[in-house]
């Protein structure tokens, strides 16, 4: 039931002991809460209540799933993955711009909850997050981020 801390603390690091809780303390700064969720054969997961509550007062109709670092899919609401791409056109140059965007929109999914408020998880995405049959969603500002519990992200390996 205890919190194995590697690295810097972000969700991609994070991995846990046996029996862990299902409501934890990420330990980050924020002290934010993660929700360790178990998903089924259809690769279905339950949001927490949280995410619920976000996407109710968004009057969002679906998510925008997203692959991000090794290890994390990245949940978008509908408007926020807009704003997010807008800012990522004012902040950088046209070029740049193009190629992560090309990036992100390439790999962009959307999925829709369901009236008992799971999403379905495309294989895709499971075998980028190397997701097993828990998974571990948090909410960080303007998203949120499933990952696998158990395994902490490779660092992203830069060229020599």
């Amino acid at each position: 039931m205890e919190l194995n801390k590697r690295g810097s603390g972000s969700m991609c690091d994070v991995s846990f002991s046996t029996g862990a809780m299902k409501k934890i303390n990420a330990a980050t700064s924020e002290g934010a809460v993660s929700y360790k969720r178990t998903m089924d054969a259809d690769h279905r997961i339950f949001l927490p209540p949280d995410i619920r509550k976000w996407l109710a007062e968004e009057r969002e109709k679906y998510l925008v799933l997203v692959p991000g670092p090794p290890g994390c899919v990245l949940l978008y609401p509908d408007s926020g993955w807009n704003e997010m791409l807008l800012h990522l056109k004012s902040t950088r140059s046209f070029r740049a711009y193009r190629v992560i965007a090309r990036h992100l929109i390439s790999g962009s999914l959307k999925a829709f909850p369901d009236d008992r408020g799971r999403i379905t998880l495309y294989a895709s995405f499971v075998h980028h997050a190397r997701l097993r049959n828990h998974v571990l969603i948090r909410k960080e500002g303007d998203h949120a981020v499933i990952s696998n519990p158990n395994r902490r992200a490779r660092p992203v390996s830069r060229g020599r």
